[in-house]
């Protein structure tokens, strides 16, 4: 995912993240078992938001 506002928050990306997630689990085979990465670049390539859905370590 690219964005032009790196001050943007989370909910920009929360309406596409659902179709991206299951796009990916049913044509790849995506496992959510161990949560997932979703990293959003700046139109120069720099990473400007991380989307962390991964299980905190320890955590039940």
């Amino acid at each position: 995912m690219w964005t032009h506002n790196p001050d943007d928050d989370g909910a920009t990306f929360d309406e596409p993240k659902d179709s991206i997630i299951g796009f990916l689990t049913r044509k790849e085979g995506l496992s959510l078992k161990q949560g997932y990465l979703m990293d959003v670049f700046g139109p120069k390539g720099a990473l400007q938001h991380r989307l962390d859905a991964r299980p905190v370590a320890g955590a039940r």
